[in-house]
């Protein structure tokens, strides 16, 4: 574990970084009913410490590094349960919060491959394993489906206002991540509780728009 870490590190080289990612999220699908209690935690600390720090602002990080550093962690959340998920909601909620496009973009492919995994693809998890995580995102519905709306609307409107085209990019960014956990919710989520959130509608303006300025440009 400690030699994957190394690797994850910014002044790796990219392969290096893509490979020890990988390790990391194999170690926790592959092994981790056969980790210690103190192991698991330690997995899960190192996940979200990785997360953090691929998100932070000032460097523009890879897709193939975001969307590792969010697999990780939605791996652990998978395999810890519903527990590691509630406590793990509002620091998601909080880096949906930031002005920052690749802290929004990378909570909201956490929320995405956790939902994704439990609700879609889960041939692997039977019962009790099944029921407990699905419990929990649904428990955090109230929380998760308006972040998703927040990041939607706001690096939509940044994301139009914005001079810096590396900005730009990492605002249109965040829009998409957030559409497609918009799109993986839909598949599960109460519909009560998705109307209530204003996705749809929400939905709906950023196809007008994108529509809008399609045809602009081909005039």
């Amino acid at each position: 574990m400690e030699a994957a870490r190394t690797l994850c590190a910014r002044e790796r080289a990219l392969e290096g970084r893509h490979f020890g990612f990988a390790a990391l999220r194999d170690i926790a699908r592959v092994r981790w009913r056969t980790l210690a209690s103190e192991e698991r935690m330690e997995m899960a600390t190192l996940a979200h410490a990785l997360l953090a720090d691929v998100a932070r602002g000032g460097v523009n990080e890879p897709y193939v590094i975001k969307s590792k550093a969010a697999t990780l962690m939605a791996e652990v959340a998978r395999q810890e349960g519903a527990e590691l998920w509630a406590r793990l909601v509002p620091d998601l909620v909080r880096m949906c919060a930031s002005e920052g496009g690749q802290s929004a973009e990378l909570a909201m492919n956490v929320v995405r491959f956790v939902a994704e995994d439990v609700a879609i693809h889960n041939e692997d998890m039977i019962g009790g394993r099944l029921r407990d995580l699905l419990g929990g995102l649904t428990s955090t519905l109230p929380a998760v489906l308006p972040a998703i709306y927040s990041v939607m609307e706001k690096h939509y409107v940044k994301s139009t206002s914005c001079q810096d085209a590396q900005e730009q990019k990492a605002h249109l960014a965040a829009v998409n991540a957030a559409l497609g956990a918009c799109a993986v919710y839909g598949e599960w989520a109460p519909l009560a509780a998705f109307m209530r959130s204003g996705l749809i509608e929400a939905c709906g303006m950023l196809l007008v728009r994108q529509r809008v300025c399609s045809s602009a440009r081909r005039r």
